[in-house]
C-alpha cells in the first residue's frame, strides 16, 4: 500500500478530535443543539470510517499475492462498507439523540486526511 494511505490511519485520530472540538464548540452556541452529542455524532462517523478503512486496508494485504481476488474483493468491501454506512446512517436518522449531518460528516474524515496526506506525499517526492 501507499506510504501516504498508511500515515492517514496515524493523522485521522488527532483531525478527529480536533473536529469534534470544533463542533463542540459550535454547538455551544446554538440553543438548540446538544454540544456534547454533535461532537460525539461526527467521532462515530470518523471511527466508523477509520474501521472500514481498515478492514479494506487488511483485506487487500491479507490478498497482495493473488491479484485476480482482487476484483471479488473489492466488489465484496463495497458492498460490506456500503451496507455498514447505511446502516449506521438509518440508524442515526431513527435515533432523536444522534445527530444524522454530523455521522455523515464524519464518514469523510478518512477521505479529506487521505487526500491531504497524498498530496503532502506527493510534494515531498517532487521535492526529494
Amino acid at each position: 500500500m501507499n506510504a501516504a494511505y498508511l500515515k492517514t490511519f496515524f493523522y485521522v485520530w488527532p483531525a478527529t478530535v480536533v473536529l469534534a472540538v470544533i463542533l463542540w464548540a459550535v454547538g455551544l452556541f446554538i440553543e438548540s443543539v446538544d454540544a456534547v452529542m454533535l461532537a460525539v455524532s461526527f467521532a462515530l462517523g470518523a471511527i466508523v470510517s477509520v474501521m472500514l478503512a481498515s478492514m479494506n486496508y487488511r483485506s487487500f494485504t491479507k490478498h497482495s499475492d493473488t491479484p485476480q481476488k482482487w476484483v471479488w474483493l473489492t466488489r465484496r468491501n463495497y458492498l460490506v462498507r456500503y451496507a455498514i454506512y447505511g446502516f449506521i446512517l438509518f440508524f442515526s436518522f431513527i435515533n432523536e439523540s444522534i445527530y444524522f449531518l454530523s455521522v455523515f460528516g464524519g464518514f469523510f474524515v478518512f477521505k479529506g486526511v487521505l487526500l491531504i496526506s497524498v498530496w503532502v506525499h506527493r510534494k515531498d517526492e517532487d521535492h526529494g
